[in-house]
């Protein structure tokens, strides 16, 4: 926006629009038989410097009405948010990954990208960020679940019991079952007081972040695929075998 596009996000996303349209349609030219999604990726310029800068309002708006421009044709489509211009993983990467983040979701965005773990305008990653961003993901899409109301949910019967027995609800056996489907809990994000977070030694959530990084890659190597799978593809492929390259 502002640099290979109009300075309007109107101008920006129409042309956008047009371009990945007309790369679908040569996707199908060329192979009629294949697939391919609407994955536009309009992009702030700050126009101070020219340089690309993803995180701001302005960038969460551009990239929401490119996802409704997805709904208004029915593709199924994909996206970057989650590009924060801050070079650590701080509270100005925190703020703007989240706003950018959410409003593609919102927007309805089927795939986000660069939606963990990218610092400095995508020309970075940190190990950090993609624990600290992990939390912040699992709570986005909390937030983005519906709401289910039924008579269950509403659940009159418990507030009349609250209102003439013990007063709170804590004690009732739907809120204890709930307590684990319901909610979703931080793995890093603290929750403790104030003395309790100080006498565990006051750390943020880098520190914290930074604790599981290290715990992660001082761990054995996890067997994600299995020894017979590996062992097929190398034979596919005439690859060399693990441990020779």
């Amino acid at each position: 926006l502002g640099a290979s596009s109009p300075v309007t996000i109107a101008g920006c996303v129409a042309q956008t629009t047009a371009e990945t349209l007309a790369g679908m349609v040569l996707v199908h030219l060329a192979a009629p038989d294949g697939t391919a999604i609407f994955g536009p990726r309009p992009m702030v310029t700050d126009l101070r410097t020219g340089a690309m800068s993803g995180g701001g309002g302005e960038q969460a708006k551009l990239t929401a009405a490119a996802m409704s421009m997805a709904q208004f044709y029915g593709l199924p489509n994909s996206t970057i948010a989650g590009a924060t211009d801050s070079k650590v993983p701080d509270a100005q990467s925190g703020y703007e990954k989240c706003l950018t983040v959410t409003l593609a979701l919102q927007a309805g965005a089927d795939i986000i990208t660069q939606a963990a773990g990218a610092q400095a305008s995508l020309m970075g990653a940190s190990l950090e960020a993609y624990i600290i961003d992990n939390d912040m993901l699992g709570s986005i899409l909390s937030a983005h679940t519906a709401i289910d109301v039924s008579p269950e949910t509403l659940n009159l019967t418990a507030m009349q019991a609250a209102i003439t027995g013990a007063g709170h609800f804590l004690g009732e056996a739907e809120t204890l079952a709930r307590m684990n489907s319901d909610f979703l809990y931080p793995q890093i994000g603290d929750r403790r007081s104030i003395a309790e977070w100080q006498d565990a030694g006051g750390l943020t959530v880098w520190d914290r972040a930074h604790e599981q990084v290290r715990a992660i890659l001082d761990a054995p190597p996890a067997d994600v695929i299995a020894s017979s799978t590996t062992d097929r593809i190398i034979e596919t492929f005439g690859l060399p075998a693990l441990g020779t390259y």
